[in-house]
């Protein structure tokens, strides 16, 4: 699921969409910002929320830093490679 709107959150809109996936354990937040310069801090708390009883929320996406960049391409496509695979493992 993309979440294009975080304001106003639509939380039933995410709460209807969230209760579909009835036998997910757990739900992702992946970002590509890092993590104090992206929407997770805004909306953790909101997609916990949103979440059916029992299940959690679990950000996947680059440390907190002062950059938005590493600033070496290899270690930004090494970096890239893990965020998209790693909700899938």
């Amino acid at each position: 699921m993309r979440l294009e709107q975080f304001y106003p959150y639509p939380e039933w809109h995410m709460t209807r969409v969230l209760e579909g996936y009835d036998r997910a354990k757990e739900v992702f937040w992946v970002q590509e910002e890092p993590q104090n310069m992206g929407a997770w801090n805004f909306l953790r708390d909101r997609i916990r929320r949103s979440l059916p009883f029992g299940r959690a929320v679990r950000y996947i996406g680059r440390p907190e830093s002062a950059n938005p960049a590493c600033g070496s391409h290899r270690l930004h496509l090494e970096e890239q490679a893990a965020l998209i695979g790693a909700p899938f493992e």
